[in-house]
């Protein structure tokens, strides 16, 4: 008999869009759970398994009670059991002791949803153990010597933190390689955490499955061109198969802030070019001219990045005035 798993990971579910959407972003998110439940439905799963950030908003007041209730209801409306594994966004100050005040706090202890720390799943002659590796931003390698093999069939890990074929993230937090996690006795790993789409890999035997956030909140060209996907894995006794599942979305230009999004990428491109120029005449003899707003008359830069480079030297110059009048 086969063991039926669906993941998917980061819902950020929120009761005020992000920044630069333009559509209600809460019945967004709510369209695309109800999609994995009839995923769920469907291939008759017996595990939904998310990997954290299931809110958005980590500050508890405000997230409204509707919201969390409405999502205790979907998730009792589920024909399987779901699990979740912590995020960064469901705790305050990386701090697991607030987990219980938190919005994920109250949906744990309803019991519509579970947290997934090392559990069995057995059904016929197979068994998958799962291991819930929670968000730490400080967390190294050897955190994961702990998991030694059972008599399990599959063993999985699903962790909310960085990994990727190259290792390369954001300053600050561990980023593992596939290959460094592909020495561990570990058959498949699911990451949560990074929102980029970076599909399913195996190495040295191993699945690598990164998929990226159910949901789109930054105007960002990769959520832009980006689908949603969940990914379906079917465990039996002597094999396994993994697919992905694009789910159906509105397409960028009805979410998004287009306009907006090309206003930016303009200021960027003018600030690009600012920094460039700054850097080749910051790099010659300044011929004895100290005062670098003069200097700046004689960059080649757009004239309203010009003004705007003055502004903030001549308030950054009163704030200092200031400072030392105050010594």
């Amino acid at each position: 008999m086969s063991y039926k798993v669906v993941w998917t990971t980061d819902w950020h579910i929120a009761d005020h869009p992000p920044e630069n959407r333009i559509d209600d972003y809460t019945e967004a998110c709510f369209q695309k759970i109800e999609q994995i439940r009839l995923i769920c439905e469907k291939i008759e799963a017996d595990l939904c398994l998310v990997g954290g950030d299931i809110f958005h908003v980590k500050i508890s007041a405000k997230v409204r009670h509707a919201l969390v209730a409405r999502l205790i209801g979907v998730l009792n409306s589920f024909p399987c059991p779901v699990w979740t594994i912590v995020g960064n966004h469901d705790i305050s100050h990386n701090n697991m002791s607030t987990l219980p005040e938190k919005p994920l706090g109250v949906v744990l202890e309803s019991g519509a949803m579970s947290k997934m720390d090392d559990r069995t799943f057995v059904k016929g002659d197979t068994s998958v153990r799962v291991v819930g590796r929670h968000f730490d931003p400080r967390v190294e390698l050897d955190a994961f010597d702990g998991i030694v093999r059972g008599d399990e069939t599959w063993l999985l890990v699903a962790f909310h933190g960085y990994a990727s074929p190259q290792g390369i993230s954001y300053p600050g937090e561990t980023t593992f390689r596939y290959d460094e996690l592909s020495k561990l006795p570990v058959d498949d790993w699911y990451f949560g955490h990074w929102h980029v789409d970076q599909g399913v890999q195996e190495v040295g035997g191993k699945h690598f499955v990164n998929v990226g956030s159910l949901t789109r909140g930054a105007l960002t060209l990769e959520n832009v061109t980006r689908t949603p996907k969940v990914v379906v894995a079917v465990y039996s006794k002597d094999s396994r198969k993994i697919r992905q599942i694009r789910l159906k979305v509105d397409p960028a230009e009805h979410v998004f802030d287009m306009a907006k999004k090309e206003r930016t990428d303009r200021e960027q491109a003018l600030i690009n070019e600012f920094i460039q120029n700054l850097r080749k005449e910051t790099a010659q003899p300044s011929q004895g001219n100290d005062n670098i707003i003069e200097r700046l008359e004689g960059y080649k830069l757009a004239k309203d990045v010009r003004e705007c480079v003055v502004e903030l030297l001549e308030e950054s110059e009163i704030e200092l005035q200031s400072s030392r009048a105050g010594r």
